[in-house]
């Protein structure tokens, strides 16, 4: 009789084992981020040079990559997150694919992605999830949420996890020395959130391109009205005034060390640009007013040098957007395909004409000035 029991004891816990095994994770919610909370919306990749400070969330239709000693607030990827040495996070990363951090990492908010791996001496303050694959935390690390997968996890040597560690049903925790967990360990199907991408909706009207074209030399003064152009090209020391009204034309180009002056008191200042938009260094557009500054670019690019500094609403309906380093660029950025922000770069999200009452605080607090490249660099997948 014990014999039997202790067969009958055995079949069912592996008749329990293998529902377990077959059981599906939790339910698991489809995000997405209002575009009024974004200071960047790429549809595919983002990519962030070093010491950089973006102040309210960014969403890529494709991957982020955040060079070292960054500090952001969230990250929504269709694709996967790399984020450098000692960067901090001040808000939630969400990836569809891997979401890996360097060592160093400072977290505020939950990190999930399909799989997960931290650098040593990471210091997270929301939830680790792994969807699919494994959760790697290298020594040293400080988690004071719960860490939560549906496969192996491991913790290296003097990781500390305030909460609950909890594999996949039917695998496995591994732990170095040292490692503390003030939770359960117990085996347990998690669920992972997934990110949708924003919708942006059909670009605007385009409008129809003038037949004059102005081009304007070094260190001169022009005031233009609103309409339709051809090109537009200022030199060098140029200053522009720009007044409410929409302005249309195939190009806009200004070389370096320019001021434009865009004065929204009597409404709105409207860019149209067909193909593409580009400036030297060093030029700063001025908005004043209570007016909105937008630029819609319908071409292939909109690319301003180092040292820019720009309060818009920026919208690249079939192209990239790139900004080089130390520019300080206010308002939100959209772009069809990639948006590349060079080292030193302080990205703010600025209050729209009738904005979102959550916008109004995502505004960023400073940033580190340094030195790098120039432009475009590889971008993830």
């Amino acid at each position: 009789m014990r014999a039997f029991g202790m067969r009958v004891a055995q079949a069912a816990s592996a008749v329990w084992l293998a529902v377990a095994l077959l059981a599906p994770p939790a339910a698991a919610d489809t995000i997405t981020v209002g575009l009024d909370d974004l200071a960047m919306r790429a549809g595919d990749a983002i990519w962030i040079g070093h010491s950089s400070v973006i102040g309210a969330d960014i969403a890529a239709g494709g991957g982020i990559s955040v060079d070292r000693d960054s500090s952001l607030a969230g990250l929504y990827a269709n694709k996967n997150v790399w984020v450098g040495r000692d960067v901090t996070v001040a808000g939630r990363v969400l990836a569809n694919t891997t979401a890996n951090a360097d060592r160093g990492l400072n977290l505020t908010g939950d990190w999930t992605g399909s799989s997960v791996w931290f650098g040593r001496e990471a210091d997270a303050t929301g939830n680790v999830i792994a969807r699919t694959g494994q959760i790697s935390i290298d020594r040293d690390g400080r988690i004071a949420g719960n860490v939560l997968g549906n496969h192996n996890i491991y913790l290296a040597q003097n990781t500390a996890v305030a909460g609950d560690v909890s594999p996949g049903v039917g695998r496995s925790l591994l732990r170095g020395s040292g490692v503390t967990i003030a939770g359960s360990t117990a085996p347990a199907p998690a669920a992972g959130d997934t990110f949708a991408l924003p919708d942006v909706g059909p670009a605007p009207d385009r409008g129809v391109l003038g037949s004059s074209s102005i081009w304007k030399g070094n260190n001169t003064t022009t005031a233009l009205e609103a309409g339709a152009y051809r090109d537009l090209g200022f030199g060098r020391h140029v200053a522009l005034g720009l007044s409410a009204g929409t302005y249309t034309m195939k190009n806009f180009w200004m070389d370096r060390e320019g001021r434009v002056t865009v004065d929204t008191t009597a409404g709105d200042v409207i860019l149209n640009v067909h193909k593409n938009f580009s400036t030297g260094h060093s030029v700063v557009f001025d908005k004043v007013g209570d007016g909105d500054f937008v630029i819609n670019v319908f071409g292939s690019e909109m690319w301003l040098e180092h040292d820019a500094v720009l309060n818009a609403q920026v919208r690249v309906w079939n192209g990239d957007f790139g900004a080089g380093h130390d520019s300080m660029l206010t308002g939100s950025i959209w772009a069809g395909d990639d948006i590349s922000i060079d080292h030193g770069a302080n990205v703010s999200l600025g209050a729209r004409a009738v904005p979102e009452p959550g916008s109004l605080a995502l505004i960023a607090l400073g940033g580190v000035l340094m030195r790098q490249r120039r432009k475009w660099r590889p971008l993830p997948s």
